[in-house]
């Protein structure tokens, strides 16, 4: 089971806390509801789709710090 839990997602996971938390924080011109107005669906159904794919696809990677440059990476 860990295996599954050691996998590249938990280096997304500041990444998508400091945007939950400061959303609110943007000005309004780069609020969702704004922004996306005037955006055809044929351009934000697309892009939604494949932002969950790249988002999603750090699940299969596995996180590994076992060699120097590793460790030195998750460093960084």
């Amino acid at each position: 089971m860990t295996k599954y839990l050691q996998n590249c997602f938990l280096l997304l996971v500041p990444i998508l806390l400091w945007n939950v938390l400061l959303t609110e924080q943007l000005p309004s011109a780069f609020q969702p509801d704004f922004f996306w107005k005037d955006i055809p669906s044929f351009i934000t159904i697309p892009e939604n789709v494949l932002r969950i794919l790249v988002m999603a696809s750090p699940v299969f990677l596995i996180l590994s710090v076992k060699t120097k440059i590793q460790r030195i990476g998750l460093t960084l």
